[in-house]
């Protein structure tokens, strides 16, 4: 949906950001993540139909399944590689999926349809009591539907808080008060925690007591519209980066995927996707450039 409808969805969000601070609160997950203007959220099921009925929200009408990803039991090399293995396994059994890295786990959504399927396959393959036992999937070939990735001079930061009481305010601030088009701003909520990542000056609107771990890292957002039939995408981007042992994180939204990597590892990864025939395109030249030119 658009930023400037979140006022119209007020009800749903307040619920869920409101009620998950009362020790009675079920167990919930939340994804909101916004950029250029636009908002993609990951609500339960029992929020949707508080959701505007008109065309406020597009939606998807299959529901979709998490599944948390705990890369210290798993074997997966910590520092990369978690990404890419994560999605090389479930294109292998061509399983669409929504990809959402936070400051502490990373979460892969999948169809419904598709969960016991995934959840089955992702066991065999992840699962492994020998470190470093785990054997990578073969390099992805080119994907349809990848071509060029977009940079951005941003700096973001990952941090995270169990604090929730002290972050609703904040949010609450940045949904529905703050309206800076540009820029990027995406958190999480699952198991009593909060992840954030943002740039600075709203980092800042938090209390610096209430966040801990906080990263910088750059955003690379992939140029073409997403859909929701593709598959392959998610490992096709993020190989390169766990080829070269560079840490990653990667966010899906609504209309396309972002990839995160350590700022002061950006300039390695830039020549890496280079030598791999990805076109890097400034994001001020693809503002100028049609979908078409830049996919």
């Amino acid at each position: 949906m658009k930023k400037e409808d979140a006022v119209r969805c007020s009800t749903p969000i307040l619920k869920t950001l409101l009620y998950s601070t009362e020790s009675d609160a079920p167990t919930q997950f939340f994804s909101y993540t916004e950029h250029d203007g636009c908002i993609s959220m990951i609500v339960d099921e029992n929020i949707m139909p508080l959701f505007p009925s008109d065309e406020t929200v597009q939606r998807l009408e299959e529901p979709w399944r998490v599944i948390q990803i705990d890369i210290g039991s798993s074997g997966i090399p910590s520092e990369s590689g978690c990404v890419s293995l994560v999605g090389s396994y479930l294109s292998l059994k061509e399983i669409t999926v929504y990809y959402l890295s936070t400051a502490q786990h990373d979460f892969v959504l999948v169809p419904k349809k598709h969960f016991e399927t995934a959840l089955d396959w992702l066991g065999k393959k992840l699962c492994s009591s020998k470190p470093n036992s785990i054997t990578p999937p073969p390099r992805p070939p080119p994907s349809p539907y990848v071509h060029n990735l977009v940079t951005f001079p941003t700096q973001l930061f990952a941090a995270s808080s169990e604090r929730i009481a002290k972050c609703t305010r904040p949010l609450l601030k940045l949904i529905f008060f703050e309206n800076p088009e540009s820029r990027f701003f995406s958190f999480t909520f699952a198991d009593d925690e909060i992840s954030l990542i943002a740039d600075q000056e709203h980092l800042a609107l938090f209390p610096k007591q209430a966040l801990s771990s906080s990263s910088a890292w750059r955003p690379i957002k992939r140029a073409k519209k997403a859909g929701f039939f593709e598959t392959g995408v998610v490992s096709y981007i993020s190989a390169p980066m766990a080829q070269a042992g560079v840490p990653v994180l990667y966010v899906s939204t609504y209309l396309t995927s972002f990839i995160l990597v350590p700022s002061d590892r950006y300039d390695e990864a830039i020549k890496t996707w280079k030598r791999r025939d990805f076109k890097l395109v400034d994001h001020l030249e693809a503002l100028t450039l049609d979908d078409e030119a830049v996919a």
